[in-house]
């Protein structure tokens, strides 16, 4: 069952920490969080929005891994990240404090990795002659 847990949900409940556990209320998600100097002189900074992006897409990463092996979970993880996509769309429609582009993109890369574990599980059982595609 564990194998069926998808990574990308990580950044689900790291934005509902966030936004919900803090007593401060929602976080500025344009605040600068890291400057790093450029060799062009110029500064290249991330905001909290873009960490989070980061972060999901460090995870997607982990995600595509796992899915480049064959294993009999394999439809439990399908099916697993299909409730986080709907987990993650139900929150962007009706949450207001979801309604950002941060939580848009975390959004569309549920949707990336959905699609794209399929995809990939597909590929790999068609290659090793499990199945056809």
């Amino acid at each position: 069952m564990l194998r069926a847990f998808p990574f990308t949900i990580f950044p689900l409940l790291a934005y509902n920490a966030l936004v919900f556990l803090i007593p401060d209320g929602l976080p500025d998600w344009s605040a600068e969080q890291l400057s790093i100097g450029l060799f062009s002189a110029e500064r290249l900074t991330l905001t909290a929005g873009d960490v989070m992006i980061l972060a999901g897409l460090l995870f997607l990463l982990f995600e595509m891994m796992r899915a480049a092996s064959v294993s009999r979970g394999a439809v439990a993880s399908h099916l697993a990240s299909a409730i986080v996509l709907l987990a993650y769309i139900g929150e962007l429609l009706v949450i207001p404090e979801a309604a950002t582009a941060a939580f848009a993109v975390l959004t569309a890369i549920a949707l990336v990795d959905l699609l794209a574990g399929i995809y990939i599980s597909a590929r790999v059982a068609a290659h090793d002659g499990i199945g056809e595609l």
